[in-house]
């Protein structure tokens, strides 16, 4: 994920959100306040996996926000209770998370430990026979192809019944149109990070366009195989 960038001496503004499930509108309060233009109701919003859940999100609620486009888009919510694999995930494992995570909250009372979780696997090389999806996934983050050092690929505990209690497309549909679906043929998840010319290539278009005509719109930009975005 890029790091925010904002334009700050043109008419609008596009800034690349990077947030969490329970805090989506601070991102946009401090492009409000860091911006410092009476054009602070024209904001875009760009979401890559994760934040291509949170982004949509944001807007069902936030008016100040008046174009989304996603790449690559995951709801954090529906790739928890499904699996990273399409419904892999089963009644077993959701409620080892969910306990995992009333432990973890437990720990702060009674000061017990609980280990981190890990997103994916530590080493690209035991992907193995795994899922495709997985696959494709470690083979981005756990190689120098995208790793970096301050990846931990961890997560504490306590985020699972939050993220299995969020779906970041649910009332989506009430949102204005226009909306569009940007099928890619051919490439996976991780093809997006790394094929930035074919993943924005209508994302300056569809920015400059309905930001400037000040209206509510989305784009969402999917590969053909999308095993973790369910509408």
């Amino acid at each position: 994920m890029p790091p925010i960038r904002a334009n700050q001496e043109a008419s609008h503004a596009i800034w690349r959100i990077r947030t969490s499930v329970w805090r989506t509108s601070s991102p946009t309060s401090l492009i409000c306040t860091a911006a410092r233009t009476s054009k602070r109701t024209k904001i875009g919003a760009l979401g890559i996996c994760a934040s291509g859940g949170y982004a949509p999100f944001e807007a069902q609620t936030d008016i100040r926000i008046k174009a989304v486009d996603t790449s690559a888009a995951v709801c954090a919510g529906t790739m928890t209770r499904r699996g990273h694999d399409k419904d892999s995930t089963t009644p077993d494992t959701f409620k080892s998370q969910l306990e995992a995570a009333g432990n973890d909250r437990k720990s702060d009372v009674t000061g017990k430990k609980v280990p981190t979780v890990h997103l994916l696997l530590e080493r690209f090389e035991d992907a193995g026979t795994l899922p495709e999806s997985i696959r494709g996934l470690a083979s981005y983050y756990r190689t120098p192809r995208g790793n970096h050092p301050r990846a931990t690929n961890t997560t504490i505990p306590r985020s699972w019944d939050i993220m299995e209690n969020f779906d970041a497309y649910a009332y989506n549909h009430l949102i204005s149109p226009p909306k569009e679906l940007v099928v890619l043929d051919g490439l996976t998840h991780a093809n997006l990070y790394d094929d930035v010319d074919e993943a924005a290539s209508n994302c300056t278009e569809f920015f400059g366009k309905y930001l400037i005509q000040n209206s509510r719109s989305f784009c969402f930009e999917l590969v053909q195989y999308e095993p973790f975005v369910a509408f």
